[in-house]
């Protein structure tokens, strides 16, 4: 199964973003899944041009058949845009949130699990690899 992970890159401090960076980094190096995270690719200061991020993004998000957002707080990010096209794109999703309130209400009725801290967020993804 191919995964697309969302992540909002300013939402975490860079304790936090290096931290869940070296996560996924992980888990893409373990699991048999293909799994596509912009956080992998880039630093939290250097970006990609945005018509040519969000072009390899929506590219990423039609090969994937799953989607994960990690929403750690609300936040205004690309990642909600991400997750619309995904949701139009009839994706299976899986949105991971500090706390279900943040999520936008259209979307609150997709499959959410919360977490309360980095490790706890590590424990959930390793157990979708």
């Amino acid at each position: 199964m191919k995964l697309f992970i969302a992540t909002p890159m300013s939402a975490f401090n860079k304790e936090e973003y290096n931290e869940l960076r070296e996560i996924i980094n992980r888990i893409k190096q373990f699991s048999e899944e293909e799994i596509f995270a912009e956080i992998t690719t880039v630093n939290q200061t250097e970006f990609f041009e945005p018509k040519e991020a969000l072009k390899q993004d929506l590219k990423a998000i039609d090969e994937s058949e799953k989607f994960i957002m990690i929403y750690p707080s609300k936040i205004h990010s690309s990642v909600l845009i991400e997750l619309g096209y995904a949701i139009a794109k009839d994706k299976e999703i899986l949105i991971l949130t500090k706390d279900k309130k943040d999520i936008p209400y259209l979307a609150q009725d997709l499959e959410i699990k919360v977490f309360k801290s980095i490790s706890e967020l590590e424990s959930i993804l390793i157990s979708l690899s």
